[in-house]
């Protein structure tokens, strides 16, 4: 749930400020989406995610191992 709560928060601030379109048109961003800008960026960069998803596949492939051996057996 926490993770939901953060990636809402990214995309409610990209949203709100209107990042995308500003970065596309190459519009100069006031002092305040350069904050949110910044703060995208570094919680991006902080993130675990990657760490998150890498267990997540490696207890996957741990699952399907265990009901191919459990497969042969039972």
């Amino acid at each position: 749930m926490y993770r939901y709560s953060i990636a809402r928060k990214r995309k409610n601030a990209i949203r709100d400020f209107g990042l995308i379109e500003k970065i596309r048109t190459n519009a100069c961003l006031a002092e305040e989406e350069r904050e949110v800008v910044t703060y995208l960026l570094s919680s991006l960069k902080k993130s675990h995610e990657d760490i998150n998803y890498l267990i997540i596949f490696l207890l996957s492939l741990l699952a399907i191992l265990v009901d191919i051996i459990l497969g042969f057996y039972f």
